[in-house]
């Protein structure tokens, strides 16, 4: 089965938009909103079980320069590409004096890739986060175990699970994509593994997990993010499959 893209049609305040839904072979998709460049849904499905939302809330990425938020009103987003599985989201900012891009693309294997770039006068002064936060199937007080790829939080216990209240910024070793963290959640037997080019992380425990990526300098455009999502594999053998 191959990719599908459906388009639904919206209305708000400021008149009629678009929402797409890319499903992958397998069936589970993401769904996107033409209105701020906003990740809406993530649904991951097996054959025989319930379809299982992983996304806590839309969520988007957010730009910055000079340490103030950019003002990207979100009827200002346009689709300025798409692909099979991919949209590539633009939207401009006289004030940044810049043009930024958002590139999703919805994969087999559950796999939610995301490239950002800036370009224009000002790009070069521009910084960005990723604003998603994750449940994998749990509830607001589900257990989650965390674990931290080249970098140093106190935000988990003695187990590795995450701490009721946790709230940190990490700053991530190393450069090109690379692994930042893992979480699990224990309720649903679900993984997902952050990847990203950004040197930084913030984790949050809110609805959900924040895994939010992003850079506090700017930095070279474009950068990737990646998130995969896959169960957890029980047995004396037991396998993470993390690839994308």
């Amino acid at each position: 089965m191959a990719y599908q893209v459906k388009v639904q049609e919206a209305a708000d305040m400021h008149g009629a938009f678009q929402k797409y839904r890319i499903s992958n072979g397998e069936g589970a998709y993401a769904q996107f909103s033409l209105r701020g460049g906003t990740v809406e849904q993530v649904v991951l499905c097996a054959e025989g079980e319930p379809r299982m939302p992983v996304l806590a809330a839309p969520g988007h990425v957010r730009f910055f320069m000079d340490g103030a938020e950019v003002s990207l009103p979100e009827e200002r987003w346009t689709l300025a590409d798409h692909g099979e599985n991919w949209l590539l989201f633009a939207a401009g900012s006289e004030d940044a004096g810049a043009r930024v891009l958002l590139r999703y693309a919805w994969m087999d294997h559950e796999r939610l890739v995301l490239d950002i770039a800036a370009e224009g006068a000002g790009a070069d002064r521009l910084t960005c986060r990723t604003d998603f936060t994750f449940t994998l199937g749990g509830g607001a007080d589900s257990a989650y175990r965390l674990s931290l790829y080249g970098c140093q939080a106190e935000v988990t216990d003695e187990n590795g699970m995450l701490l009721p209240k946790a709230d940190a910024e990490a700053e991530v070793a190393g450069q090109g994509l690379r692994p930042v963290a893992e979480l699990v959640c224990p309720d649903s037997d679900m993984t997902m593994t952050a990847y990203s080019c950004f040197s930084r992380l913030h984790i949050a425990r809110k609805a959900g997990i924040g895994l939010d990526t992003g850079c506090a300098v700017p930095c070279a455009w474009p950068q990737r993010v990646v998130y995969g999502f896959d169960p957890v594999y029980h047995g004396p053998n037991k396998v993470y499959p993390f690839a994308f």
